[in-house]
């Protein structure tokens, strides 16, 4: 194929789906997992940072999500060591496919550099198997971004890629879906233009008040959540739209409006899968391991602001500041966001959701 014919193949933004998605969840309970390799035993609080894993620990993950799916979804590329192992294994068995992120946040800096080593990662593992790039995860609705820095961010990763296409001749990369992932409200006709695949994050444990309690509760709820996917989808017809995460937590916390347990999320869980696999959606089930290092960096934040707060009180009062104190229910408290995973934190616990 000539270098004009792979560029132009490579800047277009079209129809282009995320790659193998038209196929079934196969063998395995879900179409497909999120995952975080973050652990709370790596994470400091203070800084507000979480170390990378070491390979033996990602290998277990790897073991756990394989049980689950064939695909799986990553926030970002920020631990380079470890994205080299996930490409590697996914250039040895075409079952597997990765939906890479790049993490968008506050800090634009930091954006670039996982622009950057995302494309270094893709020009060691041209044959890696990808199905897209998701540029961003709720970064306009969290506050940390703008649309137009996205907007950027976008165009960056795709001006990479073509270069990188054209640069090796590899036509796979030349139709690399890039996408974007947001909560429904959010999604904007900009945003969307930008893109190839549109990314959506359906989470009505947030957003609606449920009954669990009542007989049904977890299939009217799926069916709730299909109806918002459905009107995300005729807003943007052009575009095929894949939920990005979906899930129930085995925990909540009184900040939360619904309850959780491991007995609810097996429902909802199971109430999905059927529906989603009858209706053929590509979803991303939210997710692998119940979010730890969150606890870790909120008690921190949490201890820090409390300390902080007091500090100002004491100056005000002309006091002496002793930090230490007591900060109350935002260190200690649960929240759901907490315990969406499939295994627990640690990963020594499976709660078997779909044999409850």
């Amino acid at each position: 194929m000539s270098k004009r014919r792979l560029a132009q193949l490579a800047s277009a933004v079209g129809n282009r789906q995320l790659l193998g998605s038209s196929t079934g969840r196969g063998d395995k309970p879900l179409w497909g997992v999120t995952y975080s390799w973050r652990r709370a035993e790596g994470c400091d609080g203070g800084k507000q940072l979480c170390s990378c894993p070491g390979f033996d620990a990602l290998d277990k993950d790897l073991d756990l999500l394989y049980k689950y799916a064939y695909r799986f979804r990553t926030y970002s590329v920020e631990c380079p060591d470890l994205m080299r192992m996930l490409l590697h294994y996914s250039t040895i068995d075409d079952r597997v496919s990765w939906l890479l992120g790049v993490w968008v946040g506050k800090d634009q800096a930091a954006n670039q550099a996982q622009v950057d080593l995302l494309a270094r990662l893709l020009e060691e593992y041209p044959h890696a198997r990808i199905s897209g790039i998701a540029v961003g995860n709720e970064a306009v609705s969290r506050g940390d971004a703008t649309q137009t820095q996205v907007l950027g961010l976008i165009n960056n990763v795709r001006e990479k890629v073509n270069n990188l296409a054209i640069k090796t001749h590899n036509l796979g990369l030349s139709q690399l879906p890039i996408l974007t992932v947001e909560l429904p409200n959010y999604l904007t006709q900009e945003l969307v233009a930008a893109v190839d695949v549109v990314g959506v994050n359906l989470q009505p444990f947030y957003t609606t008040k449920v009954n669990t309690s009542q007989s049904g509760w977890a299939a009217a709820t799926v069916k709730g959540a299909i109806a918002t996917y459905n009107q995300t989808a005729k807003k943007f017809p052009k575009k095929q739209l894949v939920v990005t995460e979906i899930g129930w937590p085995s925990r909540a916390g009184e900040a939360d409006i619904n309850r959780a347990s491991e007995q609810l999320a097996g429902d909802f869980a199971k109430a999905w899968v059927q529906i989603a696999d009858k209706l053929s959606i590509p979803y991303y089930y939210h997710e692998l391991a119940d979010a730890g290092w969150k606890t870790t960096l909120r008690k921190e934040a949490a201890v820090v602001a409390a300390n902080a707060r007091a500090a100002r009180r004491a100056l005000s009062h002309k006091q002496q500041f002793k930090p230490g104190q007591p900060v109350g229910v935002l260190s200690q408290g649960v929240l759901g966001d907490e315990h969406f995973g499939l295994v627990d934190a640690d990963r020594t616990k499976d709660k078997q959701l779909f044999l409850i």
